[in-house]
């Protein structure tokens, strides 16, 4: 009877094993697909479509300049620069800009399992661009991450974090209301995302 009862749990922990296992596999898939875009964003060809791993090629931004009346070319101007007259750059970032912090921390941090107080163990942070109508402001996210006493059943440690909102696009400041400006530009107004891009950092 105990050899049966031994036998169960044997194969109980096999299971629970075997979830970690194709839970981490799929977070593997994950990273390697952000790191395949990451790649292509930062070392492809520089383009306004956005193409991702196994799906459709989105081009959402070519559509309104094909359509529009073509703009004359204006012409170049040819500045000289010596190494006594060079200004600095002009371009501004967005720690530049008024920052909002927003904390997403746990009510009770005690542990379900345990009822023993949570560790923390650190935080996640990103920053969102947010557009208001007649300025942007950075939100700071911070998430703050515990952990609870290891647990000998999953051999793992359990891991609680604060609720935040995820982000639209990962691994990206952009906010669904810069988003909403950029595309409400492009297409309503017609205005080209370059020209969006020297309005910004002016």
């Amino acid at each position: 009877m105990k050899k049966d009862e031994r036998i169960r749990q044997l194969e109980a922990e096999l299971e629970a094993k075997n979830t970690v296992i194709e839970s981490l596999k799929q977070e593997l898939n994950y990273v390697r697909e952000q790191m395949v875009l990451y790649k292509k964003t930062f070392y492809g060809s520089r383009s306004e479509k956005i193409e991702i791993p196994d799906q459709l090629t989105l081009n959402l931004f070519n559509e309104a300049e094909t359509e529009s009346t073509v703009l004359k070319t204006e012409p170049e101007l040819q500045v000289r620069v010596t190494s006594h007259s060079r200004k600095k750059s002009k371009k501004r970032g967005i720690e530049d800009l008024p920052e909002t912090v927003v904390e997403h921390d746990l009510e009770d941090k005690t542990d379900p399992q345990t009822g023993k107080p949570l560790r923390l163990i650190g935080t996640n942070e990103r920053k969102e661009l947010v557009h208001h109508k007649e300025y942007y402001e950075v939100i700071k996210h911070i998430q703050y991450v515990y952990s609870g006493e290891y647990d000998e059943e999953i051999e793992t440690t359990p891991m609680y974090k604060g609720d935040m909102p995820k982000a639209v696009i990962p691994k990206s400041f952009a906010s669904p209301s810069l988003l909403a400006s950029i595309l409400d530009k492009k297409y309503n107004l017609s205005l080209p995302l370059y020209r969006q891009k020297k309005h910004l950092n002016a």
